[in-house]
């Protein structure tokens, strides 16, 4: 029997909690979608729901699910049970697809949510911009979406996002009933250089330096040696 797409991930939007994760490597874009069901009816029914989900939003769709059709890229699916005392064991279900760079403006999941999606990589200034149109599609087509939230890291300096908050060097927008409307995703970073770790930045300035150790233990042991010395010399002049 065939099946649209559409209908597992309406079931998703009004059954289950649904994070996005997107980070931004070189010449590569890892996304993340995690589905966590809240009841045990909704994991049963999750979990009998398998089928290939495109990868690239303008393939064609598969046929008979779960048939996948030759030369179509997918998303991988990784099933994983969590334990919730009210309910048991409930079903965690990830879309996971490592997206190049040159094809992400193709990439499925975003542009069933946004008419439009921007992709530029100006290779002279080593900047890159994406931004989606205004329109939160989903909102509109699942009305039991209440919220959506978007989390994007990088491994590149962040130039400029119109992002509602930043924690531990992660972006999040925040999409509701309210503002949906006119809730564009922008973002631009600078794949010049690789951010730096700071933590090991400041491990290697707090770490002395090994010449300035075998100075200050040279220096110790001289010492050491000349006060052996002048005792037993100051010994030899009492005798």
């Amino acid at each position: 029997m065939k099946k649209i797409a559409l209908i597992l991930i309406l079931f998703i939007f009004s059954g289950c909690s649904v994070n996005y994760d997107l980070h931004i490597g070189e010449d590569t874009f890892l996304e993340e979608i995690n589905m966590q069901t809240e009841t045990k009816e909704e994991s049963d029914l999750l979990a009998n729901e398998i089928f290939p989900f495109k990868a690239y939003f303008s393939d064609p769709d598969a046929g008979d699910y779960p048939t996948k059709i030759e030369g179509i890229e997918y998303y991988d699916i990784i099933n994983t049970y969590v334990v919730n005392p009210a309910y048991g064991q409930l079903l965690n279900r990830q879309l996971k697809y490592n997206f190049p760079m040159n094809k992400f403006n193709d990439v499925n999941s975003i542009k069933s949510c946004y008419e439009k999606l921007y992709f530029t990589n100006d290779t002279q200034s080593k900047e890159v911009v994406v931004n989606t149109s205004s329109h939160f599609l989903c909102m509109d087509n699942f009305p039991y979406l209440n919220e959506v939230i978007i989390a994007i890291s990088s491994d590149y300096p962040i130039l400029y996002s119109n992002a509602d908050y930043i924690q531990n060097d992660i972006y999040y927008w925040e999409i509701n009933k309210d503002n949906y409307e006119n809730r564009a995703i922008i973002l631009s970073y600078n794949y010049k250089n690789k951010k730096t770790n700071q933590s090991q930045e400041k491990n290697e300035e707090d770490r002395p330096n090994i010449w300035i150790m075998i100075g200050i233990l040279g220096v110790f042991l001289i010492g050491i040696i000349s006060l052996i010395v002048y005792n037993v010399k100051k010994q030899n002049e009492n005798a």
